[in-house]
């Protein structure tokens, strides 16, 4: 079981609403809990989180590890209204309709009452033809009901005002924990848990831990904080396809195994491979996630900053991707935490060394 202390700190994180474009109050929780964690902390001014832990190194010869992780989720947006107190949407970032229907939601209104409940609907199955009943739901037949009247509704609420599901964490058994945003929040959480774990522990680089913004968007974020941070080396935290029934094998990653090394085209190999030696010496489980092309994830883009950044990527099993109920394996999430300590610890001359050809 989680104990009590860490799980308040995990539905504090998991509790955050913050859908792509839109991470300003998630961005200034996010950047307390780093201080509370022992970091120093600041938001950029495109709404990045950097957090740094200094190493004994810094005022000699600093090497600056970076772990990201984005704190953006999907979500939707208001794009009108329908008589009666509905409101009409779409999608931001890569939301499937149809696991929306039913959904509670908030809207984040732009007023003084701030949050407004509501439900997407649909038609119920009765009124549907016989044709309608196969189809896949579109954004074109969704709608929020709020419950308010026209002129209330039009008071509180703006277009633009972005949509999040109203979703509390729930605790399965074992070591299972269910959530909104667990993509990518739950990576949020294990940089928290190493910033705490790195505090009793030595370290000679300088460790930053980002929580960055608009990754699913293109993951516009990382540029900025590349610019400013200018770092050796960059490990990008991400969830990986978890294994669920009717997937095909090959394409997930067990539950409960450890955390995944990325390896393909898209990941420096050298860093890879001292992922791997590194999670053997601390007896930490992992296995290999293959990227045939891009990773998809934050490290892409760090990738293509200045004359390139090099990165690796691990990622931690996560099923049910990108829906309002994402599950993951709190014994992965600790493995992964200790997994990146493990690097933290390092020698710098070792790190430098595996950024060579």
């Amino acid at each position: 079981m989680i104990p009590i202390t860490e799980r308040v700190f995990l539905d504090e994180i998991l509790s955050l609403r913050g859908v792509t474009g839109g991470e300003h109050s998630a961005a200034l929780a996010v950047a307390d809990m780093f201080r509370r964690a022992g970091c120093e902390s600041h938001v950029d001014q495109f709404g990045n989180v950097i957090s740094v832990l200094y190493g004994t190194d810094h005022h000699t010869a600093p090497f600056k590890l970076l772990v990201d992780a984005h704190m953006d989720e999907i979500g939707t947006i208001v794009t009108g209204y329908e008589e009666g107190g509905f409101l009409r949407l779409a999608k931001v970032a890569g939301v499937d309709p149809k696991v929306l229907p039913a959904t509670i939601v908030e809207v984040h209104a732009t007023g003084d009452d701030s949050i407004v409940p509501g439900v997407i609907g649909v038609k119920p199955p009765h009124l549907l033809s016989a044709e309608d009943r196969t189809k896949t739901p579109t954004f074109d037949i969704l709608f929020v009901d709020t419950g308010l009247s026209d002129s209330e509704l039009r008071r509180r609420v703006r277009i633009g005002d972005f949509i999040t599901p109203m979703q509390r964490v729930s605790y399965l058994a074992g070591d299972k924990i269910a959530a909104k945003a667990l993509d990518d929040r739950i990576s949020i959480y294990t940089m928290l848990s190493v910033a705490q774990m790195l505090q009793n522990i030595p370290h000679r680089a300088d460790i930053y831990l980002v929580a960055s913004v608009q990754e699913e968007r293109h993951s516009i974020g990382p540029v900025a904080v590349a610019a400013e941070v200018q770092p050796d080396l960059v490990i990008a935290l991400d969830v990986g396809f978890g294994d669920q029934e009717g997937t095909k094998p090959g394409t997930t990653t067990p539950l409960g195994e450890g955390p995944c090394v990325c390896f393909g085209p898209a990941t420096k190999r050298e860093l890879s491979l001292l992922l791997e030696r590194t999670a053997k010496e601390g007896d930490i489980p992992v296995k290999r996630e293959i990227s045939a092309g891009k990773t998809g994830t934050d490290k892409d883009s760090f990738d293509m900053t200045f004359a390139g950044i090099p990165s690796a990527c691990v990622s931690i099993p996560l099923r049910y991707m990108h829906t309002q109920t994402e599950v993951v394996s709190m014994t992965d999430v600790d493995n992964t935490a200790k997994l990146l300590v493990r690097l933290a610890e390092t020698d710098p001359d070792i790190l430098r060394g595996a950024l060579c050809y």
